[in-house]
């Protein structure tokens, strides 16, 4: 008999299993942990990518300081990006910085937000950036208002003036010249600083330079529509007729220059001024405050005499009070005379001229012919004449006063501009008298006089010898005394005839008192002459030659 294996009889015993569906999915612990991972990580990539700030490009013209990884980009010490890399534009003529923005600040990316290099620097403003020494520099960000969405920008090689979110208003200054104003010049009513200059340019004609300044919030408010700007730059030091004067601003301005504005009592009323309102600037104060005389007639002046001492912008006075001011004295050779002449143009401005009160100005000036008031004034004897206004500086101004003494005269009207008549300064007057008694006494013929008395005298002397003979045949008791009468008349005529000798003493006096009438009359005319040219030589005695 043949054995079955054993074998089979070993699994004959082990039970069968019975493989049963379950009803419900079931996770092993063991795949708890790296699904848990696996959502955590998940979430934070929707996190890095959900959260993840833009990446923007900023042109500069080089990477002074500018590190990838290092430097930063702030918005009021805030930071608000890193720079991730920077390289060479394709050109070559920047760079181009690349740099990783937070998400918070995606939406202040506008078309006119604005880049900058902050770095030590000294400017008209001030110091700043003086942190960055230590710190290195950074990039400072100024958010705009334009429209969001943009990734490239051109970096400013400057700071700006100001922030864009400064409350305040721009305004636009018209100048001949910018003096010494620079971007940052301070801006200030009644000497407190209220704003600065933000920037400059020519016109495009090239006349003149506009000048951008912003008034701080809430000074703005003082700013109107008659505001007068003027540039209070440094020290203005003018000379003129009315001696030595001299205006200073604060001391900031006296070194970097700077702008000052007021508003006159009168012009209160006058609206505010709007945003990029447009206003002249001035050149200083007293200007400034002038340009309100706005009613001027342009008259012209010719002098004879000298003019030297005459400024341009010198006063034009009526009994002391400025009627004007001089705007142009040249010289002029005039063909038909063939003589130099010294045309003077002056201003005057009839709003200095006011009415009695309770009268309105208006009315009454409204019927009012000027033209013929002033012919009837000059009829009148109403002439302009040079005065000295300061012994000291010398400098001439133009008095308007009434001489009825004076030559008839007329308003000359043919020429561009109607014509005044004018007579001789003071000084120039008494030279004129001094040099025509001079030339009177000059032309005296002493010489033929004193010939002319010398045959008189003979031919009188030859009539007494034949009175004398005469005389003898008279009786005895008239004969004495006529012949004494005769003697004495005599003696009377040798002394006449003595004293009219080139060689008498009386003679040499008279000539020699003659002589010195002249020389007085000629130190008149030096003295005249001298004072002229420097009548300042009054106090300081005269220059050395």
């Amino acid at each position: 008999m043949v054995e079955e294996p054993r074998h089979a009889e070993a699994e004959a015993d082990i039970p069968t299993a019975v493989v049963e569906a379950r009803k419900g999915l079931t996770l092993s612990s063991v795949w708890i942990v790296p699904i848990v991972a696996a959502v955590i990580g998940l979430w934070l990539v929707y996190q890095a990518l959900t959260q993840e700030g833009p990446t923007i490009q900023i042109a500069f013209a080089g990477a002074e300081g500018i590190e990838a990884g290092k430097t930063k980009i702030r918005y009021k010490d805030v930071e608000v990006g890193e720079v991730s890399d920077v390289a060479l534009l394709a050109d070559l003529k920047g760079v181009v910085v690349s740099a990783k923005m937070h998400k918070s600040i995606e939406s202040f990316l506008t078309s006119d937000t604005r880049f900058w290099v902050v770095r030590a620097r000294l400017s008209v403003g001030g110091v700043s950036g003086l942190g960055t020494l230590l710190s290195g520099a950074y990039i400072a960000m100024d958010p705009g208002d334009g429209r969001a969405g943009r990734r490239e920008f051109v970096g400013l090689e400057e700071p700006p003036a100001l922030a864009q979110d400064r409350p305040g208003r721009m305004f636009n200054l018209r100048a001949d010249s910018l003096g010494s104003l620079d971007v940052g010049s301070p801006l200030y009513f009644r000497q407190i600083k209220v704003g600065q200059v933000v920037e400059y340019h020519l016109d495009p004609g090239g006349a003149g330079v506009d000048i951008s300044i912003f008034v701080d919030s809430p000074y703005d408010q003082f700013v109107r529509t008659a505001t007068r700007f003027w540039n209070a730059s440094g020290v203005d030091v003018q000379l003129s007729a009315d001696g030595l004067e001299v205006n200073t601003g604060s001391l900031v301005s006296i070194l970097i220059g700077g702008i000052a504005f007021e508003t006159l009592p009168e012009d209160l009323a006058a609206p505010l001024a709007p945003a990029d309102h447009g206003f002249e600037l001035y050149y200083g104060r007293s200007e400034a405050l002038e340009a309100d005389l706005t009613e001027k007639r342009t008259w012209l002046l010719q002098f004879d005499g000298s003019v030297r001492g005459l400024k341009v912008g010198a006063p034009v006075e009526f009994r002391g009070i400025p009627m004007g001011r001089v705007t142009k004295v040249e010289m002029v050779f005039d063909p038909a005379r063939e003589e130099f002449r010294i045309p003077v143009l002056v201003d005057l401005y009839t709003d200095r001229v006011g009415v009695a009160e309770g009268y309105d100005r208006e009315e009454v000036l409204r019927g009012v012919d000027r033209d013929r008031v002033m012919a009837d004034w000059v009829e009148g004897g109403l002439r302009a004449q040079l005065k000295t206004g300061n012994l000291l500086t010398g400098q001439l101004f133009v008095d308007l006063e009434f001489f009825p003494d004076a030559a008839p005269a007329q308003v000359k009207r043919e020429g561009k501009y109607p014509e005044l008549p004018t007579i001789p300064a003071p000084l120039q007057q008494i030279t004129e008298r001094a040099l025509a008694v001079l030339a009177k006494v000059e032309a005296m013929p002493f010489d033929e006089i004193a010939a002319n008395l010398n045959t008189v005298l003979k031919r009188v002397n030859a009539t007494l010898v034949e009175l004398e003979t005469v005389a003898q045949g008279f009786s005895g008791s008239v004969q004495p005394e006529l012949v004494t009468t005769l003697k004495e008349m005599q003696a009377t005529l040798e002394r006449a005839e003595r004293f009219m000798r080139d060689d008498a003493p009386a003679q040499r006096d008279l000539r020699a008192t003659l002589r010195e009438v002249a020389e007085a009359a000629r130190a008149v005319r030096l003295l005249a002459e001298q004072l002229e040219r420097q009548p300042e030589s009054l106090l300081r005695g005269k220059e050395a030659q």
